[in-house]
């Protein structure tokens, strides 16, 4: 069952599931932007918006991503961690646009705590079968 707000919004969802009902409830700012959900059993979402109505962040049970925009919009890079990612300390994607608006590339990276507790920093290659690239070595 669903259950939406007086402004339309989703506010509660009721399901019946084998240990019984399961109720996730939605949360929205004044501006009517989602804010929160509650799950029933497993960890909360959290957004955070600015302005523009762009989404700035997520957090989550896994960790918590950010969002950068381009002057028009759109989103030129996100990044954040992964907690339940052994060995993976956090990952960030990239894009950049030509002034027609068309997708020069994108890129995905993943940061890597060494043993010596400095990052190094892989780049996805999405151009070349998304074969790790090595980029540096923070020292």
């Amino acid at each position: 069952m669903l259950d939406y707000g007086g402004a339309g919004w989703r506010v509660r969802r009721e399901v019946q599931a084998s240990a019984g009902t399961e109720v996730t409830t939605y949360t929205y700012e004044d501006w009517g932007r989602l804010r929160e959900i509650d799950y029933p059993c497993s960890a909360d979402v959290r957004l955070g918006w600015d302005g523009e109505n762009r989404r700035v962040w997520v957090e989550d049970g896994v960790g918590r991503w950010s969002y950068t925009y381009d002057a028009w919009g759109r989103v030129r890079r996100q990044e954040g961690c992964c907690q339940n990612e052994p060995g993976i300390d956090g990952v960030a994607v990239e894009a950049e646009y030509d002034d027609a608006g068309r997708n020069r590339y994108s890129r995905a990276g993943l940061f890597v705590l060494t043993d010596s507790g400095y990052p190094t920093i892989w780049w996805i290659d999405v151009h070349n079968n998304n074969k790790l690239v090595k980029v540096v070595d923070i020292h």
